[in-house]
């Protein structure tokens, strides 16, 4: 991997969410899309449903919160089932957590307030552990825009984009 690399790699953040206590099924994780699935069913035990506000859609196996304009990713933000740290596909569950991903370069800056946005509300609405608190996420997007301004790079722009392959 040459050094030009390594910046590109930098830029994508993840934080895991563990579940401290109940582990949903995928009929409770898919309510967070605002409603539920013909095909599983809803323990009711969770409150997925009330953050649909936070624009997850199903996006083949897993969720994600897809751009509405055409800059950047198409998909901004991911989130996937966990069993045991690890991501899972076509699984119903029960999970021990959920993934929140996404690639600060590869979308436009505000995004970042949306992934912020997110971790409230799983680490206060969810009964979760994050793999990263608020403020180390803060921290690194924060170093992250500054490595890419620095460097005459406008977050989410075509420039942006072909740097990442």
């Amino acid at each position: 991997m040459s050094e030009k690399d390594q910046p590109t790699l930098a830029s994508e953040i993840v934080v895991d969410f563990t579940f401290k206590e109940e582990q949903p099924m995928f009929g409770d994780l898919f309510t967070i899309v605002g409603h539920g699935h013909q095909s599983f069913r809803t323990s009711a035990r969770f409150i997925f449903h009330h953050l649909e506000d936070l624009y997850f859609s199903q996006v083949k196996e897993v969720f994600g919160v897809k751009s509405m304009r055409k800059v950047g990713d198409e998909v901004m933000i991911w989130m996937y089932p966990l069993i045991d740290g690890e991501v899972v596909r076509e699984h119903e569950g029960p999970f021990s957590g959920m993934r929140v991903s996404f690639n600060l370069l590869r979308n436009p800056e505000n995004i970042s307030d949306h992934f912020l946005r997110i971790h409230r509300a799983f680490e206060t609405q969810l009964v979760t552990e994050p793999s990263m608190s608020i403020d180390a996420v803060e921290a690194e997007i924060l170093k992250i825009k500054t490595f890419w301004n620095d460097q005459s790079i406008e977050l989410g722009s075509k420039e942006a984009l072909a740097i990442v392959i």
